[in-house]
């Protein structure tokens, strides 16, 4: 019973976490206001003992996540945030705390500026999202109680809030605002995509 008790707040806890993060009013990140979120999931690795999906699942389920969670800025530029998809592992049922693995999803972020077309990336903008909290029951691996579908969206919510603080720490390097520069309110011009592009991943923290 008192296990049984322990879930439930557990649970209310993360369920509270995610409210409050979706209501939230973040503070400006510069000049940043988001145009589009581009991702590119196509040379993805799948890691070991992980369910397989299909890249076109993966981009989704982020690009949502990411327009979600970065639309509420309203800084004066314009930006579109691009997403190279690395490495994934989504766990799969095992014996628990010996064969199943962690969900894991790392991917590489960049951005390009609408109106000058410049692009920003520098290699310290890594992320690397677990579920954590957000698996609903942290203390098991999440492939014994999610589907590979609930395992993607946790892992792409918790990417988003790391992007973002990617993008927090980038303020200075990449969104300073200028008082004299005009909004940017025109569409996004096309813009080249890095993704089909991008140079040689590097070494994966799922060793795959």
């Amino acid at each position: 019973m008192q296990l049984r008790w322990a879930v439930l707040g557990l649970l209310a806890f993360c369920a509270a976490c995610t409210t409050t993060s979706a209501s939230r009013t973040p503070s400006p990140i510069g000049d940043f206001r988001l145009a589009e979120v581009r991702v590119d999931a196509s040379a993805a690795t799948m890691g070991p003992l992980s369910r397989e999906v299909a890249p076109e699942v993966i981009e989704a389920a982020l690009r949502s996540s990411l327009t979600e969670r970065l639309r509420a800025y309203d800084g004066d530029g314009l930006y579109v945030v691009e997403v190279d998809v690395r490495s994934y592992v989504l766990a799969q049922p095992g014996i628990p705390l010996l064969l199943s693995p962690r969900s894991i999803l790392i991917l590489d972020i960049g951005v390009q500026d609408v109106e000058t077309g410049s692009t920003f990336a520098s290699g310290d903008d890594r992320v690397i999202a677990f579920e954590g909290l957000m698996s609903g029951v942290p203390f098991l691996p999440s492939g014994l109680v999610k589907s590979s579908d609930q395992q993607l969206s946790n892992l792409a919510n918790e990417a988003a809030i790391l992007a973002e603080r990617a993008l927090e720490r980038s303020a200075d390097r990449w969104f300073v605002a200028d008082p004299a520069r005009p909004r940017v309110v025109r569409a996004p011009k096309v813009l080249p995509e890095r993704g089909r592009d991008r140079p040689e991943a590097r070494p994966s923290a799922t060793g795959a």
